[in-house]
């Protein structure tokens, strides 16, 4: 067991689990569960940031109408099938409009995909062991791939175990504006708050927060001191 005034919670870790630590006179605070494929570890800090970011939205969170074949992925595993020098498929249906699906465009291509952007989501699908083509509106796109590079959500369940989020896909942290969620000493930033495909704001909104959770922990010291 290791004790420090501040644990990190971001993507780079698995985290089993967060909850209260047993209160001890010098160090109350929280107990969090790290896991990796070969070891543990608990944690017990006087404050923890949840910064688990944020994850692409799936076709199964979507009201897209027909079956649900093969070539159908979302960004980031679009990213990793071209990470391991394989291609997602020879026609590309990509749904997005901003500098990310700019950039797996470009990617695409010069991998020697046909990319078709779309500029919102398909109404309807077709193809039974793999995806045939995509419906937007009135018109039929023949493509063997859709990949969806619109929309991220907040990925904050673990604040679950917590009751601070449901059960819902998607739901943010519920902090206020000052980054603190309602239980004491556990804070939220970045895209599991306010999600953003191009993390355009992360980066200051985490500084600002950590002034934040710097001042009230050197507070917490002073008082004890």
């Amino acid at each position: 067991m290791r004790r420090g005034l501040l644990a990190l919670l971001a993507l780079s870790v698995s985290v089993a689990s967060v909850g209260s630590a047993a209160p001890a006179p010098a160090d109350p605070g929280w107990r969090v569960l790290v896991q990796s494929l070969t070891d543990s570890l608990e944690l017990i800090a006087a404050a923890v940031v949840v910064a688990t970011g944020g994850y692409v939205e799936p076709l199964e969170h979507r009201s897209i109408a027909g079956p649900r074949p093969a070539g159908i992925m979302t960004a980031d595993l679009a990213w990793r099938v071209l990470d391991a020098g394989l291609l997602p498929g020879r026609v590309v249906a990509l749904v997005g409009a901003d500098g990310v699906a700019a950039d797996l465009t470009r990617a695409l291509v010069d991998a020697g995909t046909r990319v078709e952007r779309l500029a919102a989501v398909p109404d309807e699908v077709r193809g039974e062991a793999r995806l045939e083509a995509v419906r937007v509106g009135p018109r039929w796109i023949v493509a063997d791939t859709l990949v969806l590079a619109d929309r991220l959500v907040a990925q904050a369940i673990l604040l679950r175990g917590l009751g601070l989020v449901d059960g819902r896909p998607g739901m943010p942290a519920p902090v206020d504006d000052e980054g603190r969620l309602p239980l004491e000493g556990l804070w939220a930033v970045g895209c599991c708050v306010e999600p953003d495909l191009a993390h355009r704001a992360c980066a200051e909104q985490g500084r600002r927060i950590g002034r934040r959770i710097a001042a009230s922990l050197g507070q917490r010291t002073a008082a004890r001191a």
